[in-house]
């Protein structure tokens, strides 16, 4: 079982392309478990959409491998909010004939809790919550606006690369802040790489915006082009 993510076969498979076929009949048999997640995230720090992306990007890459574990598989001792199970049913993962609870399940009366990572290298939550915000609330709304006023451009590509580095960002001991320095290094390059393409694609779009609109009024020589 690879703790519920799917982000470990393509780390194998970078390193050794040639076992591609062994790796994926050991997934169809069962013999190794994986996802239904991309990676496991600290779910307390990263936003709901991120979660949402998280499953269809691990239900992705497991499409090709074999069958994914269909219980949403989340053992992490940082706590749980209390929306997962309704993020989990929406995404009809299984879950379970549990006793149920209500609240967030951050109580440290019964396991050993990791609440200080909350604050943990601040830096690294608050340029994660930029670079979602920028995503979730500017980048992915100016481009569906693109597209209703006619836009052919297709910024898919970029946006699932984007998507995919977030989240390369967001596996609990990452997103904590409390692994070794070299990692959060790395990450603070994914982060200011994402914060660049974000920026431009943003840019790019509103001025194509702004064009596409003059090319429906043209006698409209001035405009004033709002998105907030």
């Amino acid at each position: 079982m690879l703790d519920g993510q799917t982000i470990v076969i393509e780390d194998y498979l970078e390193i050794k392309p040639y076992n591609r076929e062994k790796l994926f009949a050991a997934l169809k048999s069962g013999k190794i478990i994986c996802g239904p997640w991309y990676i496991l995230p600290d779910e307390l720090l990263i936003s709901g959409e991120s979660h949402i992306r998280n499953y269809l990007k691990g239900t992705e890459i497991v499409a090709g491998a074999g069958t994914k574990m269909e219980t949403a598989y989340l053992p992490d001792s940082f706590g749980h909010p209390a929306q997962m199970p309704q993020i989990v049913e929406e995404l009809r993962g299984k879950l379970g004939s549990l006793a149920s609870f209500t609240g967030e399940l951050r109580s440290g009366e019964r396991s050993m809790l990791l609440g200080g990572t909350l604050s943990t290298r601040m830096y690294l939550k608050q340029k994660n919550d930029a670079v979602q915000n920028r995503m979730e609330r500017y980048l992915e709304p100016v481009l569906a606006i693109e597209k209703l006023c006619g836009g052919k451009w297709d910024a898919r590509g970029y946006q699932d690369y984007i998507r995919k580095k977030i989240l390369e960002n967001h596996p609990h001991d990452s997103i904590c802040g409390c692994s070794i320095d070299e990692v959060h290094a790395e990450m603070v390059s994914r982060y200011e790489c994402v914060e660049r393409l974000e920026n431009m694609l943003i840019q790019d779009a509103v001025v194509r915006c702004a064009y596409k609109k003059e090319e429906k009024q043209p006698e409209r020589r001035t405009g004033l082009f709002l998105f907030g």
